[in-house]
């Protein structure tokens, strides 16, 4: 036996398919749709045979966090890039880091993942879906794969230049403050570059996950 779906309810639908998709990588069937009874899904799907199943009714009442209680409902889902030391292969951030003993090592990974725990909600979000991408468990963010590729071709990046990058795409003004403002915070977290100035970072050359992410990017183009 096996848990074959988890379905979630949604006030936004497309929104919550673009987070799974674009964050962990699933692929979404057409939009079901039953004019009857006015309900509306998507299956997600992901590699390893989990799936989502999310649902929406126009009827359906919204949460309200000023409740004392917890509310019914999902709690919360795990998503997992597999065993302790997967994760850890992923973290190694600095070029330093395979000189250091095991303990040592632990303890710095330790300190890292609470670091990243402790970023600004969207800005997290990428970190997860960028370690897992590395995993090969997730497509990149496009917002994330345009600002790699941007510092990994010329060594450098202003957010001048990526948000003028974004805005040509086209995204909207909003949208492209947001993002320059979230991967400019992103890069330097993830050791993949440092900030001599604000508003400016620059690769760290001797990086791990910079590496990592050059080989990966350029098999995708």
């Amino acid at each position: 036996m096996h848990i074959h779906h988890v379905a979630i309810w949604a006030q936004d639908l497309e929104a919550l398919k673009a987070f799974y998709c674009t964050l962990f990588g699933g692929q979404a069937n057409e939009r079901y749709h039953n004019p009857t009874k006015q309900f509306s899904s998507y299956f997600v799907r992901f590699e390893g045979g989990a799936s989502l199943e999310l649902m929406h009714i126009p009827t359906l009442f919204p949460a309200d966090p000023s409740l004392p209680h917890p509310l019914q409902g999902l709690a919360h889902l795990a998503f997992s890039l597999g065993s302790v030391e997967a994760v850890e292969a992923h973290l190694h951030i600095d070029a330093s880091d395979g000189t250091l003993s095991r303990a040592d090592l632990s303890t710095l990974i330790k300190s890292r993942m609470e670091d990243l725990d402790s970023l600004p909600k969207k800005v997290g979000e990428k970190a997860v879906n960028l370690i897992a991408h590395i995993a090969g468990g997730a497509g990149l963010s496009c917002y994330t794969r345009i600002a790699l590729e941007m510092l990994l071709e010329s060594g450098e990046l202003t957010s001048k230049a990526l948000y003028e990058r974004y805005k040509a795409r086209p995204y909207s003004e909003g949208t492209s403050r947001s993002q320059c403002g979230q991967l400019m915070q992103l890069l330097p977290a993830m050791g993949i570059a440092e900030r001599p100035v604000p508003g400016s970072l620059v690769l760290i050359k001797d990086s791990p996950i910079a590496e990592s992410l050059r080989s990966l990017i350029g098999k995708a183009a």
